[in-house]
């Protein structure tokens, strides 16, 4: 052919629908950049630009002698259209080789803390890696070196940057070849040999400029003690932890130089004097972090001061604004020093403000609560300067439970309704049962509630906005504001055509430990995040509005302070010209109203037993029991466990390991890689199949069989009983009685031996190897019955008696006397009309049965309880 250049599209030969082309290279770049001018129109127009292929489509060859000489392979990433000086149009394409890969759009950003010692060479083939190139050493013109654990961290940086920064500390640059292969070239700045020499007679005149690497050959002195420059500021925004082994709180420390401006890179040591208190670090790297929904009071009608001098804002809310609908920064705003200072003026000059912003210079770690009550001194340190705090495990009277109370909306038209949110903690999460109040304000109504008192239990939170962080080596996480007991999901955001956030995407939750969620995938840092989860100790209210004008509203509770704890927040009742306010947090849970009668019940929990002390076979199988008890599903509680302990219990013979432990050190895969996610996913479905397999084989629990219900002396009976799983261990007491197998039987059957002197009852229990137990009753010929509780229901013994109605079960007998009769549509009298049962919560087992009402008679008088014993 007569062209001396050649060019392929995926494989096939268009040089005659191209006029020319060309490749631009530099030692600078990373990538190899061509432009195609394209003649035929047809072809041009077939080009689909709305996309860019996975793979190079375009392959450029050049004729060197009789061989055609390929340089390189290209993508086809955008037009490129020129216009020639008779304004002729130039039709192009412009793309770049194939290590354009290793950033935008290609590749996705690295956010990674190397904590374990590696080399420049390993990081680099990691880097290619995750860009799907393959390094190739021989291709590197520097050696390679050693990094230290913790000691350099990309943030939000592609493959390439990551690279080329690591190359520019030992003086070299990240370039490519036609063949494209990553290429590390070292800059000589001192050349021993000319790369040409040109006669003085040559040259006019002659400049020269330096240039020296970022990075090389430099000594750094470090003084130590305050010399340094260094200033070191230790923050725990949350001093109080309880004493449950689990929960964890963030210690932040600010390292400024001797200009006061943050620095990131420093490393700092940390220290707990403590009994049972974990760190999570021992050492930790100053960055740049986010911080989130960091609540403060303003200081003026325009500025506001927080913990850490900000390096830029993402938003200011005020703290009622729960759906953030105005950003009270998005006007403008100067930031100096720790104080943030708005361009638009605040409603008050006090106003309590919710802050998200970031801060450099400040390093994270975390502490675990331990099992004993204890004050904590942290100590974080660096080149001799050193800060301390304490923070404080289970010290009622140094962290007093704190309750907070939330509307959702803030503003609604009268008969409409806003959700209040009543939320407790106590050095941590409260147990379900704690009694809350709530009352308006002020001597004008705007509204009724729908209870005044209250227990707090589970609450449903659903489009609660959070945001990405990355604090912890390969995991991407976020924080919740209350104490989960479970979480749903979590969700990346987009908007409807309302500009209200909607979740969007798939569910990244993975776990979590306490309000710490941790994600399924790697995000870039205050990424808007949706969660949806259950949260403990809340309760939610109802407040309907009657009246226009403002409500203030109060929730208060009982605690180790005299003062007690109260919080406070408004609902705005409008007109019908307003719009009022969008729910976009939602609650789910209504008030538990309450009366003298009612008492507390906690909510189940679902958590099988803890068995790690002694792993058997009968303990793991017999962990289920419990939560069965309560109605959980095996599903359930195989869920909980993954929670619990990042494992099930009975998972790879007991071993306790967490999954994410396996793949890391059986398997190598780097925590939040695609590979490490791959095989995680995999090993919890087999650990969730291996606690289901063991759960479904407990099957139903024990039930008493239709055994005889009495026995005489000097005579057997055969007893049985239902359900569960085998081998059974069988036991029984009661005077003159005996099992022919007393212990461990594979039969769900045994012989109930009555000797001579046997009177009274016998009272058999029967556990199965799951833990199930049940407990049966077969009562001699011999004995009597013995009233064991009485319960009147009113201020006089019965007078009048109309009716008796008698229960037997096993050895008790329940006794319901009424005395008032139904006639003419209504009882003579109610008001101390309770059903069998309602006052016998003291007696074991409490009574069943069924009681006559609306028929004959009604208002039980009294109720009793009797047993068959020997003697009285």
């Amino acid at each position: 052919m007569p062209y001396g250049w050649k060019i392929e599209y995926n494989g096939n030969d268009i040089s005659d629908k191209v006029t020319g082309f060309s490749i631009t290279a530099n030692l600078e770049s990373y990538c190899r950049e061509m432009t195609l001018d394209i003649a035929d129109r047809d072809f041009y127009n077939s080009l689909d630009f709305s996309q860019i292929s996975e793979d190079p489509e375009i392959e450029i060859f050049t004729k060197v002698e009789n061989t055609f000489i390929s340089q390189g392979l290209f993508f086809i990433e955008r037009p490129a259209i020129a216009s020639t000086v008779q304004s002729d149009i130039l039709q192009g394409v412009w793309g770049r080789s194939i290590t354009a890969k290793l950033s935008d759009p290609f590749a996705p950003k690295v956010n990674k803390v190397w904590d374990s010692k590696t080399t420049f060479y390993s990081v680099c083939a990691e880097m290619c890696t995750m860009a799907g190139l393959t390094w190739d050493e021989a291709y590197s013109g520097i050696d390679d070196y050693v990094i230290l654990a913790n000691t350099y961290e990309a943030d939000g940086l592609y493959p390439v940057d990551v690279i080329t920064e690591l190359a520019g500390f030992a003086g070299a640059l990240v370039t490519t070849d036609r063949s494209g292969h990553v290429c590390i070239k070292r800059i000589d700045y001192a050349p021993a040999v000319a790369d040409a020499t040109i006669a003085d007679v040559d040259l006019q005149g002659i400049s020269e400029t330096p240039e020296w690497p970022e990075f090389g050959n430099r000594v750094k002195i470090t003084p130590t003690g305050s010399v340094s420059g260094y200033s070191l500021e230790l923050t725990i925004p949350d001093v109080c932890l309880p004493a449950d082994g689990e929960t964890r709180i963030k210690l932040y420390a600010l390292v400024k130089d001797e200009d006061g401006n943050p620095v990131n890179g420093i490393i700092t040591s940390w220290s707990a004097d403590t009994m049972t208190s974990l760190l999570a670090y021992a050492t930790a790297n100053t960055r740049d972090i986010r911080i989130n929904r960091e609540q403060k009071r303003a200081s003026n009608y325009y500025s506001v001061k927080v913990d850490f001098p900000p390096s830029s804002v993402d938003g200011v809310w005020a703290y009622s604004d729960t759906a953030r609908k105005n950003n009270l920064a998005a006007d403008g705003y100067i930031m100096d020093g720790n104080t943030i200072t708005l361009a638009k003026q605040l409603a008050y000059c006090d106003q309590l403000l919710v802050i998200d912003y970031w801060s450099s210079g400040v390093a994270v770690n975390h502490i675990y609560a331990g099992s004993t009550t204890e004050d904590v001194t942290v100590t974080v340190s660096l080149e001799g300067e050193t800060d301390k705090g304490i923070v404080y495990i289970d010290n009622p009277c140094q962290c007093p439970a704190n309750i907070s109370l939330r509307a959702s909306p803030t503003e609604i038209h009268i008969g409409e309704e806003a959700l209040l949110l009543v939320y407790m903690e106590d050095s941590g999460p409260v147990e379900n049962g704690r009694v809350v109040y709530m009352t308006e304000l002020g001597s004008v109504e705007h509204g009724l509630l729908a209870w005044e008192g209250a227990h707090l239990g589970p609450v449903i939170i659903q489009n609660e906005e959070t945001a990405a962080i990355n604090e912890v080596a390969g995991v991407t996480q976020c924080e919740l504001s209350m104490y989960p007991e479970s979480v749903t999901s979590i969700y990346e955001t987009t908007e409807d055509e309302n500009g209200n956030k909607i979740p969007t995407g798939s569910n990244l939750y993975a776990s979590n430990e306490g309000k710490t969620v941790s994600l399924n995938t790697i995000l870039i840092s205050g990424t808007p995040l949706l969660a949806e989860y259950v949260a403990v100790g809340a309760v939610v209210n109802r407040f309907t509005g009657t009246a226009l004008g403002t409500a203030s509203l109060k929730a208060w509770a009982d605690s180790s302070r005299e003062a007690g704890l109260e919080a406070t927040c408004q609902v705005k009742v409008v007109d019908e010209t307003s719009e009022g306010t969008e729910t976009r947090v939602i609650y789910y849970g209504e008030g538990d109203e309450f009366d003298e009668k009612k008492e507390p019940e906690p909510a189940p929990t679902c958590a099988p037993e803890n068995v790690s002390d002694v792993p058997t076979d009968n303990a793991l199988s017999g962990r289920f029991a419990g939560p069965r008890g309560q109605g959980c599903s095996c599903e359930e509680m195989c869920d909980q466990e993954i929670g619990v302990y990042g494992t099930t219990q009975n998972y790879e013979g007991a071993s306790y390991r967490k999954i994410s432990d396996i793949v890391t050190e059986d398997y190598n895969y780097a925590e939040g890689t695609p590979e490490y996610w791959g095989k995680y996913n995999e090993l919890k479905t087999a650990a969730l199949n291996a606690c289901m397999d063991q759960c479904s084989e407990c099957g139903t629990p024990l039930a008493w069989g239709s055994n005889p219900e009495t026995i005489a002396p000097g005579t057997s009976v055969l007893i049985s009983v239902t359900g569960g799983k085998g081998p059974f261990f069988w036991s029984v007491s009661g005077p003159g009685f005996s099992l022919a197998t007393n212990g461990v039987s594979e039969s769900n059957s045994n012989l109930l031996i009555a000797d001579e002197n046997a009177c009274g009852s016998a009272t058999i229990t029967v556990t199965d190897d799951c833990g199930f137990d049940v407990t049966g009753y077969v009562r001699s010929t011999v004995g009597v019955w013995c009233l064991t509780e009485e319960c009147v229901h009113g201020s006089t013994p019965p007078q009048g008696v109309t009716a008796t109605v008698e229960e037997i079960r096993g050895k008790y007998k329940y006794v319901a006397i009424f005395c008032y009769t139904y006639t003419g549509g209504a009882c003579g009298y109610c008001a101390g009309c309770m059903s069998l049962g309602s006052c016998d919560t003291p007696l074991t087992p409490p009574p069943t049965g069924t009681v006559p009402s609306n028929n004959t008679y009604c208002c039980c008088q009294a109720s009793e309880a009797w047993e068959w014993k020997c003697t009285c």
